[in-house]
């Protein structure tokens, strides 16, 4: 399974942001030999850290793609970008799993029947925690 840690982020949460992605990455690229089924395999997880008023006019908008086709999927998700610059680094490291356990039950659910969602959040879970 391939996890992709990515972000549209700006201002003081670049580098807190940064130092967990290279974390995360690091641990979560253990899960790269790993087969959780046919009908998903590599996920891309994309953080929306923006200052609230860029979302105005419906900018940085969420999405949650998946292709049968490619056995893919692109989630972008938004990230409170106020509490998570102002948090501890121990609590902005919890919205951040959070975060990634949220798009990766997304991406999971919608790959369906085919895919142990329960055996990878437990590693994910597990590697992060």
């Amino acid at each position: 399974m391939e996890i992709f840690l990515g972000a549209e982020i700006e201002g003081p949460a670049t580098s807190k942001w940064f130092d967990l992605q290279k974390e995360f990455s690091v641990l979560l690229g253990e899960l790269k030999d790993e087969n959780y089924g046919d009908t998903l395999t590599s996920i891309g997880i994309i953080s929306i850290l923006m200052h609230p008023e860029y979302f105005e006019g419906e900018g940085y908008k969420e999405r949650r793609y998946y292709s049968r086709k490619n056995k893919e999927a692109d989630i972008r998700l938004r990230i409170n970008y106020t509490d998570f610059v102002n948090a501890s680094k121990e609590i902005r490291k919890g919205i951040y799993i959070s975060h990634i356990l949220e798009a990766i039950t997304i991406a999971g659910n919608k790959a369906g029947d085919g895919f142990d969602l329960s055996r990878l959040l437990f590693d994910v879970q597990r590697l992060l925690k």
